[in-house]
């Protein structure tokens, strides 16, 4: 059964921001002398005007955060464990799932308070197209590497996007990243040319692991092809990480390659 947690000091954020979007915008309308744009006011009233309208639009959404989400201590429906957790506004079902934090799981929250497991409806998630993510400490004892250092992993055989079973295509999984896969041969070719000039600078690990996931392909049905829907990719990397757009095909991936745990680090 779940049960409500106290609220964290960080719920508190918007209120304060607000209150203080608020004194800003009394502090610049009530100028002791002249009026707002007089020439020794007009710097002071943009400027500050500026600041107290921005804080005013990041304290209302952190606000509107606040009052939406919910706290909940609850077992997972996937793996049992109990933990306090964080989950968006339950009454929205565009709203992000929240992790498990000790198994893969994504969790929603109902509005009468029970955790469920994420289910695999095709929402359109409006603040991140690839909701469901692997780390490279998850996805990392089951990688296999190709001779051109590129990761290789069991793929299930059905549909990255909508799971129907008769996948014939395959489809280049998205760069989420700011540069292509190969820019680490462009960075090392310009190191060997040793070109004055030039900035370059060692891949991180963040960057070898996506160029290690950039040559996955995902099974695709003639439905989901670039070619028959060009806009709606289903598997991406980013930084290291392997996200999806399919909870189905995420647990799915995970139980094949034998992947159970949560990240270490949280991604939200």
């Amino acid at each position: 059964m779940a049960t409500r947690t106290p609220r964290k000091p960080s719920d508190f954020i918007g209120p304060i921001l607000l209150l203080a979007a608020i004194g800003l915008l009394v502090h610049v309308l009530r100028h002791p002398t002249g009026t707002l744009f007089d020439d020794e006011n007009v710097g002071a009233t943009i400027v500050l005007g500026g600041a107290a309208i921005l804080t005013l639009i990041v304290g209302g959404f952190k606000t509107r955060s606040a009052l939406r989400d919910v706290g909940l201590r609850a077992p997972c429906a996937n793996c049992g464990s109990v933990a306090d957790r964080q989950f968006q506004n339950p009454a929205d079902p565009r709203s992000l799932p929240t992790q498990c934090g000790t198994c893969i799981a994504y969790l929603r929250a109902t509005p009468g308070d029970d955790v469920l497991e994420e289910t695999d409806t095709r929402v359109q998630h409006l603040a991140l197209k690839f909701p469901y993510a692997l780390s490279v400490d998850q996805y990392g004892p089951a990688v296999k590497h190709t001779n051109r250092s590129y990761f290789k992993f069991e793929m299930p055989t059905m549909c990255a996007a909508c799971g129907d079973p008769h996948a014939k295509h395959k489809r280049e999984i998205k760069n989420g990243d700011y540069f292509g896969p190969d820019i680490f041969d462009a960075m090392n070719a310009g190191r060997a040319g040793g070109q004055i000039g030039s900035v370059s600078s060692a891949p991180t690990q963040d960057d070898k692991n996506s160029r290690g996931l950039s040559n996955l392909k995902a099974p695709v049905c003639d439905k989901h092809t670039e070619d028959a829907d060009p806009f709606d990719d289903v598997i991406q990397y980013s930084s290291g990480k392997l996200e999806f757009t399919s909870y189905g095909y995420y647990k799915a991936f995970c139980e094949l390659n034998s992947i159970t745990r949560a990240s270490v680090k949280a991604r939200r």
